[in-house]
């Protein structure tokens, strides 16, 4: 494949993802443009057949210094975040977990729980 094919590809790519997102019914869709996870659009689905989950910070996850940055009891409309469902345990809880060693996940936040989930998500469109 040529480089110009290529180029041609991702940029509809892109343009498909931007227009679905920006016409598109916001309860369905949601966009991630960090690393963490695969870069895309991402399709609302039910909590059994999710594979990635997007959620708040709880009043004890304060004291790190990204906590203002993402939504939390303390300031609800802040952008969740959104991260692999890696392992759902018995007591209702979620190991979650990113691409990059930084990742806002259950490694540095620990589990995270129903009451924190703000949606379930499959990969409709990623990169």
């Amino acid at each position: 494949m040529s480089d110009n094919r290529l180029v041609g590809y991702i940029f509809a790519s892109v343009a498909i993802m931007t227009l679905l997102y920006a016409f598109g019914p916001k309860s369905l869709l949601t966009l991630n443009t960090t690393g963490s996870v695969p870069v895309g659009l991402y399709m609302k689905a039910s909590p059994e057949r999710a594979r990635y989950v997007s959620f708040c910070l709880n009043d004890e996850h304060e004291l790190f210094t990204f906590y203002e940055q993402f939504c939390s009891p303390d300031n609800p409309e802040r952008p969740a975040i959104i991260k692999r469902l890696f392992h759902r345990w018995q007591d209702g809880g979620f190991t979650v977990e990113g691409d990059t060693l930084n990742a806002i996940d259950t490694r540095l936040i620990g589990k995270v729980y129903p009451s924190q989930v703000r949606g379930y998500w499959r990969p409709l469109l990623v990169f």
